[in-house]
């Protein structure tokens, strides 16, 4: 069973069409390809792909500023 688990962004870089956040929990640590993601204080959610072992990433709508302006901190649920 899957559950909702939060992850660390330890990445952003930008990317054409956005940019692309990389994020600190990977398919050993209960994270999927295909899971929605969201950021506390950014509008819009987003779907998490290129899952590996520890990390997961996601290129999402938000400006690199926006994503600072965050608490760093994803949500993840199935």
């Amino acid at each position: 069973p899957v559950a909702t688990v939060s992850a660390r962004i330890i990445n952003v870089q930008i990317v054409p069409g956005g940019t692309q956040i990389t994020v600190g929990r990977g398919t050993t640590t209960g994270a999927s390809d295909g899971m929605r993601g969201s950021i506390h204080g950014v509008p819009g959610g987003f779907q998490i792909g290129g899952c590996n072992e520890r990390t997961c990433t996601a290129t999402i709508k938000a400006t690199p500023d926006q994503i600072k302006a965050s608490d760093g901190t994803v949500t993840l649920t199935p």
